[in-house]
């Protein structure tokens, strides 16, 4: 998949979920996971996994400078933060929505690497 079209795909489903690429969003973002998973509305799980885990790259994006790209090992689309950081978004998502890991919270890890990472303040 091209990266325009691929950032096309993301900004849809930033319109969708009406959020930004921040912090704030990904707290957003996992509390509207919780919710589906509490009602007993239908969805497809692999549609929402993959959505939320764009959304999710691309707040990592904006937020610590990364950028999409084929990890050359697993040959999945992760986000690389300089110098040393490979985040695979859909893994990240897949685990939260897998009720067997109680303890995870994507928030609180992407709020966590602010801690070790600089915060781009230029992207919004």
């Amino acid at each position: 998949m091209s990266t325009i079209i691929l950032n096309e795909q993301i900004d849809q489903i930033k319109l969708k979920l009406d959020l930004n690429y921040d912090e704030k969003s990904v707290g957003i973002l996992e509390n509207q996971i919780d919710w589906m998973s509490e009602q007993s509305i239908e969805y497809d799980i692999k549609q929402a996994i993959n959505e939320y885990a764009l959304f999710y790259g691309q707040c990592l994006i904006h937020v610590y400078n990364g950028e999409w790209l084929i990890d050359p090992i697993t040959y999945k689309r992760v986000v690389s933060i300089k110098p040393f950081l490979r985040i695979d978004p859909h893994e990240v998502i897949r685990t939260y929505f897998d009720k067997r890991h109680f303890n995870t919270s994507f928030y609180l890890f992407f709020k966590g690497l602010s801690h070790i990472l600089p915060i781009n303040k230029n992207k919004k």
